[in-house]
């Protein structure tokens, strides 16, 4: 590598000088023998026209290079943000042992993700209206996601931590935690937890940034959660692969 790099810098300045000496030269000899009175007009001025050409073509050739330059490292920008990612909204449904029968919670997550780090908030609207905010993080190595989630409240100590893996394009797997509100109550769902990606509005996707619930009521959730197609066959195929009499979490 220390034997190359001298030798590939050379050549990178030899072609740089290359690219833009040998353009500027011809722009210079079309200009003079284009306007020759132009030419002889500056040179009597004491201005050598000539090489005013030559400097003015090598600064529009650099100045086009650097254009080009930076042209093509915006495309590898684009392309590097154009990769998966699991940075986005993400939505799916909860139930613990402390809800009233009948009583099911639509949560919306927000994630971010630097290197390997996971942080996330999210918003568990339940069906009797009640609605809370979470926050948490984790780790997503390979195709695992181990995450943590905790109430920000300091009158508060509910948490609990769940494991997907990426299934297709969703996020599959369970969650577990005790349940404070039902004598402590150790809830495991069963490996039926899904998280599908979804899009909002983004005055909605700034309000869930800046920690604030991007919707009001479970109904508006609930429409979110109906529309989106991915949820729905994933739901589905659930129901098609559970035999009959299995109970899908353990309460």
């Amino acid at each position: 590598m220390e034997t190359l790099l001298p030798f590939s810098f050379l050549k990178l300045s030899t072609n740089l000088w290359l690219d833009l000496v040998i353009p500027s030269l011809k722009i210079a000899i079309i200009w003079k023998a284009r306007f020759p009175l132009i030419v002889d007009a500056s040179v009597s001025n004491g201005m050598d026209g000539f090489w005013l050409g030559v400097a003015t073509s090598l600064t529009a050739t650099l100045v086009v290079i650097v254009l080009g330059w930076f042209g093509r490292g915006a495309r590898r920008v684009l392309k590097f943000y154009s990769r998966f990612t699991l940075a986005g909204i993400w939505i799916g449904t909860c139930k613990l042992p402390s809800y009233p029968e009948n009583v099911e919670a639509i949560e919306i997550y927000r994630l971010t993700i630097v290197g390997d780090q996971i942080n996330f908030n999210f918003f568990n609207y339940r069906s009797d209206g009640v609605i809370q905010k979470y926050l948490g993080g984790g780790i997503y190595r390979g195709h695992l996601l181990s995450a943590y989630y905790y109430i920000p409240d300091a009158d508060k100590s509910e948490s609990g931590v769940f494991v997907v893996r990426k299934s297709g394009e969703t996020l599959k797997g369970l969650y577990a935690q005790y349940d404070l509100r039902a004598g402590e109550v150790l809830k495991v769902s069963g490996e039926d937890f899904i998280l599908t990606r979804i899009r909002i509005p983004w005055w909605r996707s700034v309000k869930l940034r800046l920690g604030w619930r991007p919707y009001k009521t479970h109904t508006e959730v609930k429409e979110l959660y109906d529309k989106s197609p991915k949820t729905i066959a994933v739901q589905q195929d659930i129901e098609r692969k559970r035999p009959l009499g299995s109970v899908a979490s353990s309460l």
